[in-house]
């Protein structure tokens, strides 16, 4: 397994955290992992050593949807929590309304062949994906946004001779359209 791998696609930590600082409006982001194991295409030499990953992101589609809310529920202590009160860990209330995005993570990773002359190879990699968030009650299911997606991290080492394990953190941010 390589450490030195270079990673070409993801955006730099400070300038996520200035995109958090510059959302006008509550909960217009969300992050996740995608992680798979994938096997070369039969026509591909065998992995000696991953040399590179270059990764992007296209937005396919995205919708608003209505979903289920909470009237509110009472806790053992009694004292009654209403619906628009509740909250996860990441205080992200059930609103009613949730944009659904579907993506395209494409990925080229460079390796050198598992042959003695090391020769350089590369192999394309298209994995789809859907995430939500959740946002304000009252937004229209015509409603249109700017989805701006970013690469927090990518990793990628080859698992066997044929096989290359990889993992993106994912993080979407969204602005409503005028």
């Amino acid at each position: 397994m390589a450490n030195n791998i270079n990673i070409v696609g993801v955006y730099p930590q400070n300038k996520i955290q200035k995109v958090i600082e510059c959302e006008d409006s509550y909960n217009t982001w969300t992050e996740f992992l995608l992680c798979e194991i994938v096997t070369l295409p039969i026509q591909n030499i065998g992995i000696e050593e991953i040399i590179e990953v270059h990764s992007s992101i296209e937005i396919i589609s995205q919708r608003v949807v209505e979903t289920p809310t909470v009237t509110g529920y009472t806790p053992s202590i009694g004292t009654p929590i209403l619906g628009q009160n509740v909250s996860n860990g990441e205080c992200t209330h059930i609103t009613g309304k949730k944009l659904v995005i579907e993506g395209l993570l494409k990925q080229n990773i460079i390796y050198t062949a598992l042959v003695d002359e090391q020769s350089v190879h590369s192999v394309n990699y298209i994995t789809p994906f859907s995430t939500f968030i959740i946002i304000d009650s009252d937004t229209s299911i015509r409603q249109q946004f700017k989805v701006t997606p970013y690469i927090e991290r990518s990793s990628a080492c080859n698992f066997g001779e044929r096989s290359i394990y990889k993992t993106t953190s994912i993080f979407i941010s969204v602005v409503k359209s005028c």
